[in-house]
């Protein structure tokens, strides 16, 4: 369960499921990237595969009471995530299936219920709703009226069974999860996606910069040295009306860049401490590529300086080199030696 959301079956990742009071995932990382995990019991110190770097995680594991490894997880619940007709649901390593109870799918197998496979890695279980049968007609929930039981559809806040006719009028389907939902709980995203305002509330952001609603998942940090603030930008907005400081690496606003030598682009704070203004031609520099000429107190970029040879300096001298000892107070030991050659 290692890919992207997009990777599966379902909009919702299947670890989701992990969300409920029984289990957690136990990981370890390096460099801010994942190098082992393993699906833990907390409560009764059961542990399932080790998957990754074993030669670190398990020794922790062992420390924290976890012992065997693949122990029975039968009794375990995951997260109720309705989708398409069965549910959002991960690999489960050594268990075959799992069983719908009123608020959670228990993992193990029960008679008399309805099953949900867990060993699909697309993300979504084989099974059906526990209130789905098979007669010719039903009443639909929301209007009463008699329809044909292919029609129906299920509305997931709700829990309820809907004919056709009522969904469109009344019930939208969330480009989030692909459920339908009814049209009181559906906020509008900036793209044109329709969320429900809960999906909003956990994995949604508005964009600091046009106010549009997106995905958290989407967002970039953006320095606004007008605000002095890191803000939260959309991809448009990123993309459109940022570059990248070339020495930080951090984003900044276009307008706010200053662009280096009309090469590159740096952040106002890096430019206000480690750049200046040439001199002789009003180009903005680092200034560890600049000297500061003692006659005028001014930098000059070593650029300028080699496509103008110095012949008469500010302080009357004649330099037959092409570079006045005045310009030798420079900002540091490397600038001398580098003017001085």
């Amino acid at each position: 369960m290692t890919h992207s959301t997009d990777d599966y079956a379902s909009r919702v990742h299947p670890t989701h499921a992990y969300e409920s009071p029984d289990l957690a995932i136990a990981y370890i990382e390096r460099e801010e990237r994942i190098t082992a995990r393993c699906l833990v019991w907390p409560d009764k110190k059961k542990r399932s595969t080790v998957y990754g770097d074993h030669e670190r995680i398990i020794p922790l594991l062992h420390a924290a009471g976890y012992k065997d490894d693949n122990q029975s997880f039968d009794g375990a619940r995951l997260k109720k995530i309705p989708c398409r007709g069965t549910y959002v649901v991960p690999y489960v390593d050594g268990h075959g299936y799992g069983y719908v109870d009123n608020d959670y799918i228990i993992i193990g197998d029960k008679s008399g219920k309805k099953s949900v496979g867990l060993q699909n890695t697309h993300g979504l279980g084989s099974g059906y709703y526990d209130d789905y049968d098979d007669d010719d007609e039903y009443t639909c929930e929301n209007c009463d009226e008699t329809n044909n039981n292919d029609d129906r559809q299920y509305i997931s806040n709700a829990d309820e069974w809907w004919c056709l006719d009522c969904v469109e009028a009344h019930a939208f389907g969330s480009d989030f999860d692909d459920n339908l939902y009814t049209d009181d709980v559906a906020h509008h995203m900036g793209n044109g996606d329709v969320w429900t305002e809960e999906q909003f509330e956990q994995w949604g952001t508005v964009c600091d910069r046009c106010d549009g609603h997106v995905h958290k998942g989407t967002t970039s940090s953006v320095t606004n040295t007008n605000v002095n603030a890191t803000e939260t930008w959309c991809p448009s907005c990123v993309l459109e009306e940022t570059v990248q400081c070339a020495r930080t690496h951090v984003r900044i606003p276009t307008e706010q860049a200053v662009h280096v030598n009309n090469r590159y682009y740096v952040s106002p704070t890096y430019f206000e401490n480690n750049g200046c203004v040439c001199a002789g031609n009003g180009r903005n520099y680092e200034r560890r590529y600049c000297v500061l000429s003692a006659a005028d107190d001014q930098w000059y970029s070593r650029e300028y300086l080699r496509e103008n040879p110095v012949t008469t300096c500010a302080c009357g001298s004649p330099d037959p080199n092409g570079v006045c000892s005045c310009l030798l107070q420079a900002a540091n030991e490397t600038d001398r030696r580098a003017v001085s050659a």
